[in-house]
């Protein structure tokens, strides 16, 4: 039993960098669909359905589906990537866009709307929404994501040290990789992961915002002095250049048990919230069950279809 707490202990805070958080947020069916050890007695498998393998946890697990082939525009789109817009208002003629220019707020008028932002973010731009969507779409709470790209100065060590990747437990950046000639990539996940995948997330974005660029370099320097030092790395004069790119709001939220009593076989909280409101259409990866790469474009096109006429 010692043996079995000591492996739970290295298991509990083995980040996932694709969810964004740690096993503690996971149920057992989304351990076992990860990959994580201690089923293998279970018999369960990807192909049977049983008592703890629905048909919609096998569709989830088995992994992305087609993306659907999006046909070439034949106009001329204008984009206005430094105007935010801050409101959209269905009329009876037409739907009213308002949109900050860098001085004023500007409004056009529009005979269809697709807002391909975050879910969470609909309900403040479009307060007309019923409140069964709005409570709906508060529930796609994005997690929180870090990722530092370290160039060295002297990347022999990594080469003598025999690795490509690392996964870490008990330090702040969960994963490292080697990529050739001379840089590692870093990722961390800063979800409060024991509160579960929506409070954690929100809990651990506060964190991050008060989190000093100074700290997370020090992480950075201290985790490759650990792993490299004794293949003779200086994380003083060995490293030329770190860059820390952090996202408050990376990642769609994936849904898991115990915390979200719809998943897996639903209905989701996508279901609800999407759908055409007069002149507006609700698309971006939230929008969509499973929130995977592919999400986005399947809500785009779903967006397109429930506005066109």
């Amino acid at each position: 039993m010692r043996g079995a707490s000591r492996r739970g202990a290295v298991l509990q805070d083995h980040a996932e960098p694709r969810l964004g958080y740690d096993t503690r947020a996971f149920g057992a069916i989304d351990a076992w669909g990860t990959g994580y050890p201690g089923f293998a007695g279970l018999g369960l498998g990807r192909e049977e359905p049983s008592r703890y393998n629905s048909p919609t946890v096998r569709r989830h697990w088995h992994g992305p589906a087609p993306v659907a082939a999006v046909p070439p525009l034949d106009r001329r789109v204008r984009v206005r990537t430094s105007s935010p817009v801050v409101s959209v208002r269905d009329g009876a003629g037409s739907a009213t866009v308002g949109y900050f220019d860098g001085h004023q707020v500007r409004t056009v008028e529009a005979g269809a709307v697709i807002l391909a932002c975050w879910s969470a973010v609909v309900p403040y731009l479009v307060p007309e929404l019923p409140e069964e969507r709005r409570r709906a779409l508060r529930q796609a709470t994005r997690v929180p994501l870090l990722e530092a790209t370290v160039r060295l100065r002297d990347p022999g060590a990594w080469r003598r040290l025999g690795v490509r990747r690392v996964r870490w437990t008990g330090a702040y950046w969960c994963a490292s990789e080697f990529t050739p000639p001379d840089t590692v990539r870093m990722l961390a996940t800063p979800c409060r992961s024991e509160l579960g995948p929506g409070t954690g997330s929100a809990a651990g974005r506060r964190e991050l915002l008060r989190t000093p660029y100074s700290t997370l370099e020090h992480t950075v320097r201290d985790q490759l002095a650990r792993l490299l030092g004794p293949a003779g790395f200086d994380p003083g004069g060995g490293i030329a250049a770190i860059t820390v790119h952090r996202w408050g709001h990376a990642l769609a939220p994936e849904y898991c048990r115990p915390w979200h009593a719809f998943y897996p076989d639903g209905p989701f909280p996508a279901d609800a919230a999407r759908g055409r409101f007069g002149r507006i259409a609700i698309a971006g990866s939230d929008a969509e069950p499973a929130a995977r790469g592919e999400a986005a474009v399947a809500a785009a096109l779903r967006a397109v279809a429930e506005l066109a006429p």
